[in-house]
């Protein structure tokens, strides 16, 4: 399967697996959006050609942003990597 001129999301992208997704989706000529909590997601989308949005997937009113600017730029949404967690330490 080739992702090439697909539309994808990554989010929890600022770093780990997030940034190899959205490195390898980029490498395969998908139009990648990255999302993050973390400014540093910027330098990942500059350094792969992809756009980056700033904010916490948790929060309806920025899913609703990065959807609408994503299929308003590319036409639609091909690949989604819900990949945004939160590790909590044990005993909280």
């Amino acid at each position: 399967m080739t992702s090439a001129g697909q539309t994808a999301i990554v989010t929890g992208a600022a770093q780990g697996l997030g940034a190899a997704f959205a490195r390898r989706l980029a490498a395969e000529g998908c139009n990648v959006v990255v999302t993050d909590r973390q400014p540093s997601v910027s330098d990942l989308a500059a350094a792969i050609g992809a756009t980056a949005h700033i904010g916490d997937v948790a929060d309806v009113d920025h899913v609703r942003v990065v959807v609408d600017a994503t299929v308003e730029a590319h036409g639609s949404i091909d690949v989604l990597v819900n990949n945004a967690g939160e590790i909590w330490p044990t005993g909280a």
